[in-house]
């Protein structure tokens, strides 16, 4: 008789379990990736050896350099590496999959590094699984550009027309949980599918590129990084199985980029905006201090007819949008057309543009500085407020120091002809005296004519030209009003008694006095006259030696602060 089987459930149940777990495939790496060099020695690569393949040219890894980095990724054979991802979430974290963070011994020794790896082109097929306007965003360190592809069938995904040019950024986002809008674009049916591709450039130090979408059926409307489900890889054929369509940038609409060349003051920055009629459709501001390419609104939807776009310097800037030259260009795209150019009607800093049906616009606003002069105040010894003007379009402007010693900028200053020579002016402050004016950034071998008896510097007519950016600081010292008086409470002596009175020394500002040197001498009929006490009050401090104040050198009185009193107590024998 044959024993039945005795093999336990909760085994059968485990290995079959196993085997689930064994069968089940890690994530598809379907996002491929291909690494550009940076140039040796230059930021984020400084103390970083090269080991990558020899002779790989370099790009010059600003954060303007995304078009560098697509000059040089034109031939995939200049990379110096490549690679496979499941979405775009590269991270700040030290491992082979970014781009170089020398900042430690640690970032050094990654593969990135040693590839001098500053520069990333990111290439998928993504699947939009619902109809409707997608917006993508990123957080990014440093320069991104995103674009999509409705060729979503061809493998060679390289070489297929991105027609869809979602939006470029420059600088960087503030940590890598802190997105921006990069830019929109429409599904035309659920599942419609697009080859993308991203440009990634890293100016140094610490590096992240994450990207997520937004759409409205899509986690409740909230972004999220866009999930490893929806990525196929872009070179196999099989990838676009399924695809309903693809993209196109939300018809009509406007897209808004804006160049830097350069900034008047540190504090400047921009802000461009599509306005219909007085509603704002969308705007974009750049941050930082970089230069080119800072910002972009991305394809903002809009409707036909007539639509205004604005350049407007952002809050906190120091100089004012006529302070700077502003040139507007723009093209046109009609779908399954040529793009063409067009020209906005206005000088800025707005601009009107008559939206067509079914075109796509893409403008680009470039700020340069006008030549201008500023004027910085430093005030020693005290604060104070501060009046200044001067010719060939100085305006008449106050400058207020709030801390003694540190300089204060004024609001830029155009000059209202080129080739002109100019001067500055300072206002007689009650306390003060002018007591140096140092003028930078003249063309070289230029030099500012300074009058300190009046207040004044002029700068040659060679200085204001094209590119001028002139700081003048002008630095006054404070003066002290300082008082003594010599008090005696009685009205009739004896000969023969002792008298005591009172030396009180006072400084009434408006600057610091220390160091100032009090004296006295007894007057007739007084002998035998010592100093028996001291008294300080408001910060001052008595001299060491009190019997000095009798003596021809006198006492020093350190320190001797505004609104500080210094009170001796002398008594004499009356003859």
């Amino acid at each position: 008789m044959t024993a039945p089987s005795t093999t336990p459930t909760r085994a059968v149940g485990f290995c079959l379990l196993l085997a689930l777990l064994t069968a089940l495939p890690a994530a598809a790496q379907t996002v491929r990736w291909e690494d550009y060099r940076g140039i040796a020695n230059s930021s984020g690569l400084a103390n970083v050896t090269y080991t990558g393949p020899a002779s790989a040219p370099t790009f010059n890894h600003t954060l303007a350099g995304v078009t560098a980095l697509r000059t040089l990724s034109s031939n995939p054979a200049n990379a110096v590496r490549t690679g496979n991802a499941v979405n775009i979430d590269f991270r700040n974290v030290l491992d082979d999959s970014g781009l170089c963070d020398n900042r430690t011994a640690a970032g050094r020794n990654t593969a990135a590094c040693s590839n001098h790896a500053m520069g990333k082109v990111i290439y998928s097929l993504i699947r939009f699984p619902n109809a409707g306007t997608y917006t993508l965003g990123v957080a990014h360190d440093d320069a991104v550009e995103v674009n999509l592809s409705s060729s979503y069938t061809n493998t060679n995904y390289r070489a297929a027309t991105y027609d869809v040019p979602v939006g470029a950024l420059t600088s960087y986002t503030d940590g890598e949980t802190t997105y921006r809008t990069v830019g929109s674009f429409n599904a035309a049916t659920a599942n419609s599918c697009a080859l993308i591709r991203v440009y990634w450039v890293n100016a140094g130090g610490q590096n992240f590129n994450r990207l997520r979408w937004q759409h409205p059926a899509i986690n409740g409307g909230t972004p999220e990084i866009i999930p490893a489900a929806q990525f196929r890889d872009p070179a196999a054929a099989a990838s676009s199985a399924g695809c309903q369509g693809s993209v196109v940038f939300p018809v009509p609409s406007i897209m808004i980029n804006k160049v830097v060349a350069g900034r008047i003051a540190a504090a400047d920055q921009f802000t461009v905006s599509i306005l219909q009629g007085t509603t704002a459709i969308r705007s974009a501001s750049t941050t930082g201090s970089g230069t080119g390419l800072q910002a972009s609104t991305g394809a903002a939807q809009v409707g036909t007819g007539t639509h205004t776009l604005r350049d407007a310097m952002a809050t906190g800037s120091a100089a004012a949008i006529a302070d700077y030259s502003k040139t507007i260009s723009c093209t046109a795209y009609v779908l399954n057309g040529a793009d063409q150019v067009v020209t906005p009607t206005g000088s800025g800093p707005d601009w009107s543009i008559n939206v067509a049906a079914n075109t796509q616009y893409t403008c680009t606003i470039t700020n340069t500085p006008q030549p201008s002069v500023t004027v910085r105040k430093i005030s020693e010894g005290g604060i104070g407020t501060f009046a200044f003007t001067g010719s060939n379009g100085i305006t008449a402007h106050s400058i207020t120091t709030t801390s003694a010693g540190q300089a204060v900028a004024g609001p830029p200053q155009v000059f209202a002809s080129l080739n002109t020579a100019t001067t500055l002016t300072e206002a007689q402050t009650a306390g003060y005296s002018l007591s140096d004016v140092q003028c930078s950034g003249l063309p070289a071998g230029l030099s500012a004519t300074v009058d300190l008896a009046n207040r004044r510097v002029t700068l040659p007519a060679a200085a204001a030209v094209q590119g001028a950016s002139i700081v003048c600081t002008f630095t006054n010292k404070a003066g002290a009003d300082l008082s003594v008086s010599k008090t005696n409470a009685v009205t009739s002596l004896v000969s023969g008694t002792t008298t005591r009175y009172a030396v009180v020394a006072r400084n009434a500002g408006p600057g610091d006095a220390s160091d100032a040197v009090l004296r006295d001498v007894p007057g007739s009929g007084l002998k035998n006259c010592t100093v028996t006490t001291c008294s300080a009050t408001n910060g001052a401090a008595c001299p060491a030696t009190l019997s000095n104040l009798l003596t021809p050198a006198g006492v020093a009185i350190s320190p001797f602060p505004v609104n500080g009193q210094v009170e001796l107590q002398v008594q004499c024998t009356v003859e």
